[in-house]
């Protein structure tokens, strides 16, 4: 169940820092905001795919 909700989770911030990259220019956002928005999402990947390897004792090599 952690791992459906991992997931989930993870594709719905990726699907939004991707909406704002794509479209960025129509919605006048900076590239520093854009950039902040990216790196928050790749450390809450990071940590949720650190989360499931504590979990299940697993961890990348």
């Amino acid at each position: 169940m952690e791992i459906v909700i991992a997931s989930i989770i993870c594709s719905i911030m990726v699907s939004v820092v991707t909406s704002i990259i794509i479209t960025r220019e129509y919605m006048s956002v900076t590239q520093n905001e854009v950039d902040r928005m990216f790196n928050m999402s790749i450390k809450l990947v990071e940590g949720v795919v650190k989360m499931m390897a504590d979990r299940f004792g697993t961890d990348q090599k």
